[in-house]
């Protein structure tokens, strides 16, 4: 399971955020980024309760104020949504 995960941090706090995440197990890329949010992060996790439990540990961390989670669909997912909607690549 893949997903994105993005998150706002306290005001001058961006980059220790990034770095600590960087440490959680499944994190591949946990990278600042400007905009609405401060860091976007790449993890990925075999169960939703692996994923879950990286959240919990991600919420903990010392100048994390909000996090988003975005859950990637697998590409037959998407094949079975885009068909079911009468479309065809």
């Amino acid at each position: 399971m893949e997903a994105f995960i993005l998150v706002n941090t306290v005001p001058g706090k961006l980059w220790e955020v990034a770095e600590d995440i960087r440490k959680i197990e499944g994190v591949k890329l946990a990278q600042a980024v400007t905009g609405q949010f401060d860091v976007v992060i790449y993890i990925e996790r075999k169960t939703i309760d692996e994923l879950s439990s990286v959240i919990k540990r991600l919420q903990t961390i010392t100048g994390v104020i909000k996090t988003q989670t975005l859950i990637a669909l697998p590409p037959s997912a998407i094949w079975t949504h885009l068909t079911s909607l009468g479309e065809k690549s």
